[in-house]
């Protein structure tokens, strides 16, 4: 997969979504943690993107194949204040943040005003 623009999302076409779950890769490479050797989940990465740039290109994009009342659940675990930011950049209110049983941020979402009365919960 390409890293260009659109390319993590081109399989949407012009559907609409009740629900998108994203788990984009989100490591960059040279992370202290690709070295750990229980470490065997190399999905996490994509040599091509650096850090948070798959969420770069799928955060506005994503929105717009959500429904009226669609929720996108993003697996941010590693980078909570930068996956913050860029959905506050993006438009995104309330942005919250689900810890796991190991109590580190795992799953991030947050609201977006679609229109003037239209709301979409990313949740």
């Amino acid at each position: 997969m390409s890293p260009s623009a659109g390319r993590l999302v081109y399989a949407f076409g012009d559907q609409h979504y009740r629900l998108i779950v994203s788990n984009p890769p989100y490591v960059r490479v040279g992370d202290p943690r690709l070295e750990l050797e229980h470490c065997t989940n190399l999905s996490m990465l994509d040599i091509r993107l650096r850090g948070l740039d798959a969420l770069r290109i799928i955060w506005p994009r994503a929105r717009g194949y959500l429904d009226s009342q669609g929720c996108w659940y993003l697996n941010m675990p590693v980078t909570k204040i930068r996956c913050h930011e860029l959905l506050s950049q993006g438009g995104f209110e309330t942005i919250v943040s689900s810890p796991d049983l190991a109590g580190k941020p795992r799953v991030t979402w947050g609201h977006v005003r679609k229109g003037k009365n239209d709301h979409v919960r990313i949740c």
